[in-house]
């Protein structure tokens, strides 16, 4: 991801792997374990991480706010074009890509871990 300081926007020209992303969200954003490629919460397993899409399923991004929400992190989506914006309602940052849940994800990265 590259920084722009004029729009305070993120852009995308080296994004994060997906399988990366979608690790990252479910230890540091969901608060889940990951042994051996399964998800465990609370020591009772959850399914095995290849089931875990959010950064490329809009589903499983459903998810990622609406942790986000019991929390009281608002994050806007919008879109730009054909791309979407997601952004962190108490920050400037924004994140865009041509997905909406990859967008999703970036922010919750770095709403809950400060992860760009």
């Amino acid at each position: 991801m590259s920084y722009d300081q004029a729009s305070q926007t993120y852009t995308g020209d080296t994004m994060m792997a997906a399988e990366q992303v979608d690790r990252l969200i479910a230890e540091k954003v969901m608060g889940w374990t990951l042994r051996d490629n399964l998800i465990y919460e609370d020591e009772v397993l959850l399914m095995h991480l290849s089931r875990w899409n959010p950064s490329c399923e809009i589903g499983d991004a459903w998810k990622v706010l609406s942790s986000l929400l019991l929390r009281g992190i608002d994050v806007r989506i919008a879109t730009r074009g054909y791309s979407c914006c997601a952004s962190i309602s108490s920050s400037q940052q924004e994140f865009i890509s041509e997905s909406a849940p990859y967008a999703i994800c970036r922010a919750a990265l770095a709403a809950i871990a400060g992860i760009q």
